[in-house]
C-alpha cells in the first residue's frame, strides 16, 4: 500500500504537464539497475522500478477508460491488451537476444528503461480535457 501511494506521489508529475521530472523515476530505476553491479543496489533499484510499474496501472485504466467511451472504450482496451500480449511475446526474446549479443542485461535493461519513458512521453502528448487535466480543489481524504 505504502509503494502504491509513493508511486503515485512521483507519477502524478508524469501525467501533469506543467510540473515535475521529465520522465519516471521507475525508468530511472530501471537504468540504474542495468548500471550497477552490486546487489543490494540492483535489488533497491528493481524494488523502486516494480512499485512504479505496478503502481501506475489504476491510473493507467483510468485514464485509458475516461478518455474513450462506448464502442471507442471497448475498442481501445482490446488494442491495450493485444499491444500488451505482444510485448509479453517478444519482450523475452529481445531480453535474450541483447543478452547474447552484449554479454550483459544492461542493454535489456536500458530498452525496458526506454520503453518506459516512451510510455510517459505519449501521456504527456494527450490533450486532456479541462475538467480531467485540473485538480479538484474540494477533495478530502478520510484520516
Amino acid at each position: 500500500m505504502a509503494g502504491i501511494l509513493i508511486e503515485t506521489v512521483f507519477s502524478a508529475p508524469c501525467l501533469a504537464r506543467d510540473r515535475g521530472p521529465p520522465g519516471p523515476p521507475h525508468a530511472a530505476a530501471y537504468r540504474l539497475a542495468a548500471a550497477t553491479q552490486t546487489l543490494p543496489l540492483a535489488l533497491l533499484a528493481f524494488s523502486v522500478a516494480a512499485i512504479g510499474v505496478w503502481g501506475v496501472m489504476g491510473p493507467f485504466w483510468a485514464l485509458a477508460t475516461a478518455l474513450l467511451s462506448g464502442t471507442a472504450a471497448a475498442a481501445g482496451i482490446a488494442l491495450i491488451n493485444a499491444l500488451g500480449n505482444v510485448g509479453g511475446f517478444l519482450g523475452p526474446y529481445l531480453m535474450g537476444w541483447l543478452k547474447q549479443t552484449t554479454a550483459s542485461f544492461s542493454a535489456g535493461l536500458a530498452v525496458v528503461a526506454l520503453i518506459l519513458l516512451a510510455g510517459c512521453a505519449l501521456v504527456l502528448m494527450l490533450r486532456l480535457p479541462r475538467q480531467m487535466a485540473a485538480p479538484a480543489a474540494d477533495v478530502h481524504l478520510p484520516v
